[in-house]
């Protein structure tokens, strides 16, 4: 792969009141002419896998902060719906037609958090967030 830097810095410079300031253009990608692969330039494919390697981990923290708030909000171990809850601890009885979305944009006043809902009462839901009238539903601070 050719290096573009270092071609363009060829080029014919300027007279006159551009000329300085082309110099000056000139004279910074020298600067990084000399960091491309040939010169020291990092990989644009490599910095990429970095970058989709990071994501995945950042993906994966992501999904074990869910489940231990999950686990941390859920006040209701699974298998004993009747135990007590914790002080403070708000709960929902679903009514006909509402949906988690709906649930949570009348608790939190948007939409976006009724992925908490569901993680805090995984013991009854699951990974699936059908809900059914009469359901009561955890709501986590």
């Amino acid at each position: 792969m050719r290096c573009i830097i270092s071609s363009v810095t060829s080029l014919a410079s300027p007279k006159g009141a551009f000329g300085k300031r082309s110099a000056r253009l000139q004279e910074r990608r020298r600067s990084q002419a000399s960091q491309c692969p040939e010169h020291g330039h990092t990989d644009v494919a490599a910095r990429s896998g970095e970058a989709e390697n990071e994501n995945l981990f950042l993906r994966k923290q992501i999904g074990e902060l869910r489940l231990q708030k999950a686990l941390a909000t859920s006040a209701t171990p699974k298998g004993d719906p009747k135990a007590p809850l914790p002080p403070g601890t708000r709960t929902h009885v679903v009514q006909s037609g509402e949906t988690l979305a709906a649930i949570s944009q009348k608790y939190y006043k948007t939409r976006n958090r009724s992925q908490d809902i569901l993680d805090a009462n995984q013991n009854q839901l699951g990974k699936k967030s059908r809900i059914i009238p009469g359901q009561t539903l955890i709501i986590p601070n």
